[in-house]
C-alpha cells in the first residue's frame, strides 16, 4: 500500500518569544502525537502545517474537534 499523498504532517519546531520558529524538533503524522509531544510546555513551540504556522493553542483550535 501506497501512503495518502494528501496526509498531513504537522513538524513541531522550537519557537522564540515573539513565535517564530527556531529549531525542527520533530514531524508526526497525526494530531495526537503533537499533542503528545507539546504536553511538556518547557518552551515555547509552533507547529508547521502546509505552509501556515500555529501556535499551540492555534493548533488546538484548528486541528482539535471539540467533541
Amino acid at each position: 500500500m501506497s501512503e495518502d499523498p494528501k496526509a498531513e504532517t504537522f513538524s513541531v519546531y522550537e519557537a522564540d518569544e515573539q513565535g517564530k520558529p527556531l529549531k525542527l524538533e520533530r514531524s508526526f503524522n497525526t494530531v495526537a502525537e503533537v499533542l503528545a509531544h507539546c504536553d511538556n510546555l518547557d518552551k515555547p513551540r509552533v507547529i508547521r502545517v502546509g505552509d501556515k504556522y500555529f501556535s499551540v493553542d492555534g493548533f488546538m483550535a484548528t486541528h482539535v474537534s471539540a467533541g
